[in-house]
């Protein structure tokens, strides 16, 4: 991750974003508000593995917001904002927000719509603001990419086109206790020959949470964390000839197909559903043509080492993006199977084929280097008459390590 100041640019911006949200701008005084409105950045660079870039503009994000809704048993007069996050989980209820929608505006802020009152009435649009007391202890829970919820606590998170991403589960409105999120792969049961799982249909799924905030702490920060691991690919031509790659396939039974975060959950739970089918990585490109490597010279007189800088071709996909795909991995560390992005029953498999040599392929079923967050390069090494075949796994989308298998 690469950090930078957005965090003190978004609060320096804070008593600009207050002072447009006075009753000039059309917000009514409200009885128990502040006249500061609670704002959202991100403090980081959020990396996203299917654009290697930070948040656009326009981006969604949901959020859930808690201060002081739920009644304690053993006090039921309580007035619960005072309390941290730690004493009113169990029975907090979202007061602040609840799958609000905020919407990324470039320089690490976000912006939103919608004013409540203690009854959770949206009353104006505008920005929400603080309660009056600054003992309060706020919490926040947010997911990236956004999903409007059209059944009970489900919606269909949408790319720009209207093209189905997967779903958002959330635990409801009036739900007692640490928010549940759940996302779904929008992955069918199995897949034939005939009918191929897309490629780009599985968004960078990312969380961030906030606990016990108060209004003195300024902008609320999102942290976000990538869920999944993202699996990318290139070639690497050690030789002096142009190769041809005939295809690449990925193949596999019983891959994990949703997962569950509660609150702070530093990892998840997955759900029980799976998928199975084969990734055309080529992306219905009948082959694809990987230049030759360079052959290094030496001397004035053009006599050359023998050594060869290789040549390196990403691939990528119809619209000359890199093919990204997303895999949720098993993540209980009291599993045999962790690491893995099939369970123990479940197999996967990468085939390739490069013209004029023979099949090459992996077994990664029994691999177990992926891990949540993280990003992984298979490389396609072609040195001489070998086909090396690398995964090299990298920690939070930077390059940390690496496991390898030689064909000959």
């Amino acid at each position: 991750m690469k950090y930078y100041d957005l965090y003190i640019a978004a609060l320096a911006l804070l008593p600009l974003l207050t002072a447009g949200c006075q009753q000039e701008d059309g917000l009514p005084p409200h009885t128990g508000y502040s006249d500061e409105v609670i704002t959202f950045n991100t403090p980081y660079w959020a990396r996203s593995v299917l654009r290697d870039g930070d948040f656009e503009e326009g981006d969604k994000v949901g959020v859930i917001g808690y201060c002081k809704r739920g009644e304690n048993p053993s006090n039921p007069d309580a007035d619960m904002g005072p309390y941290p996050w730690e004493a009113k989980r169990v029975f907090a209820q979202p007061d602040m927000f609840y799958n609000k929608e905020l919407t990324y505006a470039g320089n690490g802020t976000f912006t939103y719509e919608g004013y409540y009152d203690e009854d959770h009435r949206e009353v104006s649009t505008g920005i929400c603001p603080w309660y009056n007391d600054r003992s309060y202890y706020y919490s926040f829970f947010a997911y990236y990419p956004y999903a409007e919820l059209t059944s009970g606590n489900t919606g269909t998170i949408r790319d720009a086109g209207g093209n189905a991403m997967g779903t958002i589960t959330l635990s409801g409105e009036n739900a007692e206790g640490n928010p549940v999120i759940t996302y779904t792969m929008p992955r069918e049961g199995f897949y034939t020959s005939s009918k191929i799982p897309k490629l780009d249909n599985v968004p960078d799924f990312m969380l961030a949470y906030v606990t016990n905030h108060r209004q003195q702490n300024g902008a609320v920060p999102l942290e976000f964390r990538h869920l999944f691991a993202a699996l990318q690919f290139e070639v690497n031509n050690y030789t002096p000839n142009d190769a041809t790659i005939e295809y690449i396939k990925l193949e596999g039974s019983r891959f994990y197909k949703s997962i569950t975060v509660t609150g702070e959950q530093s990892g998840y739970d997955v759900g029980s559903d799976r998928y199975s089918g084969v990734f055309d990585v080529l992306d219905g490109q009948d082959s694809l043509l990987c230049p030759a490597g360079t052959i290094e010279a030496t001397g004035g007189d053009g006599s050359t080492s023998g050594e060869i800088t290789p040549k390196t071709t990403t691939i990528t996909d119809r619209n000359g993006e890199p093919v990204t795909l997303m895999f949720i991995t098993d993540d209980d560390n009291n599993s045999d199977n962790k690491g893995a992005i099939v369970d123990g029953s479940g197999q996967c498999t990468i085939k390739v084929k490069v013209a004029n040599r023979s099949v090459a392929s992996l077994d990664m079923g029994v691999n177990k280097t992926f891990n949540a967050g993280t990003r992984n390069i298979f490389s396609i090494n072609l040195v001489g008459n070998n086909l090396i075949l690398q995964l090299r796994a990298t920690d939070r989308w930077e390059d940390d390590g690496d496991s390898e298998i030689v064909f000959e």
